[in-house]
């Protein structure tokens, strides 16, 4: 995240801290903030697991931001712009030198998807080349295909050119082609992908399925993946979330993550398109 971002992000969280202070001087009961940010595919699920969070922790309110990307969470935490951060990666040197730890809490799968109105249920690898190259320009039944990519360096695109055999080169040549929509977060790639006709792109199965997102999961040579096949590792296209803390977080930090690998939270996560992890 850019550090006029970051400058931002320090300003809007100091005006709320005075906002905090203000209403405790009026009298109002006190409340304690947990502030939570980062990559924008994990914030749904955060979002489901901080209401819940909320039920059984009355005294606290859970913030979650949108998102700043995972080097921008963890520039956040590192700052004390926010109390955790959600990565989709693990720590650089710098940032463990600094002070970041981060750990593990759920895994969820890289997938194909696309907009509702396509039909599609699975595709053969070569026909997912065929779409990206430019080679076939419809569905099936005939909707026009639009493609979304993400920016080149995004770990989904790394994905997506494993998804088949083909599909590296079928990836660089879709981004030579004229008019197509490259997202810059995770949300906004789900915003072109739900509002656009005959979409297909690249998401993760637990944004799609914690932001209640109107898009099919497509299968490429076979079915859809599950939260199951994760388990038996029988899906290799996975990615990690971790959470990033600084050394001697607070009471209210280390008491959401806890919960977060309860029974109450692990269900959550598996009930919305993540494998929890120990």
């Amino acid at each position: 995240m850019p550090d006029r971002n970051l400058s931002r992000l320090l300003t809007v969280v100091a005006a709320a801290a005075f906002a905090g202070m203000a209403s405790m001087s009026t009298g109002l009961a006190a409340q304690t903030t947990l502030t939570v940010g980062g990559t924008g595919g994990a914030l749904g699920g955060i979002q489901l697991l901080a209401r819940a969070f909320e039920v059984t922790h009355p005294d606290v309110e859970v913030d979650v931001l949108p998102s700043l990307g995972s080097g921008g969470g963890i520039k956040a935490v590192l700052a004390g712009a926010i109390d955790l951060s959600v990565s989709a990666r693990g720590l650089k040197d710098k940032e463990r030198a600094a002070g970041a730890i981060d750990r593990p809490y759920a895994r969820t799968a890289v997938i194909l998807v696309t907009g509702e109105g396509t039909g599609l249920k699975q595709i053969s690898g070569g026909e997912l080349a065929d779409v990206f190259v430019g080679a076939t320009e419809t569905w099936p039944n005939g909707t026009p295909v639009r493609l979304v990519l993400r920016q080149k360096s995004e770990s989904d695109i790394g994905f997506l050119r494993k998804f088949a055999t083909g599909m590296d080169d079928a990836v660089d040549a879709a981004y030579v082609r004229d008019g197509l929509l490259i997202a810059t977060n995770d949300q906004q790639n789900a915003d072109y992908l739900e509002k656009l006709p005959g979409s297909v792109g690249v998401s993760t199965e637990a944004q799609i399925l914690s932001e209640a997102r109107q898009l099919r999961i497509v299968g490429v040579d076979g079915p859809a993946p599950t939260v199951a096949d994760l388990e038996r590792g029988a899906y290799p296209h996975v990615k990690t979330f971790r959470f990033v803390t600084k050394l001697g977080a607070p009471e209210k930090t280390t008491a959401f993550i806890a919960f977060v690998r309860s029974p109450e939270g692990r269900e959550i996560l598996r009930n919305s398109g993540h494998q929890p992890v120990d």
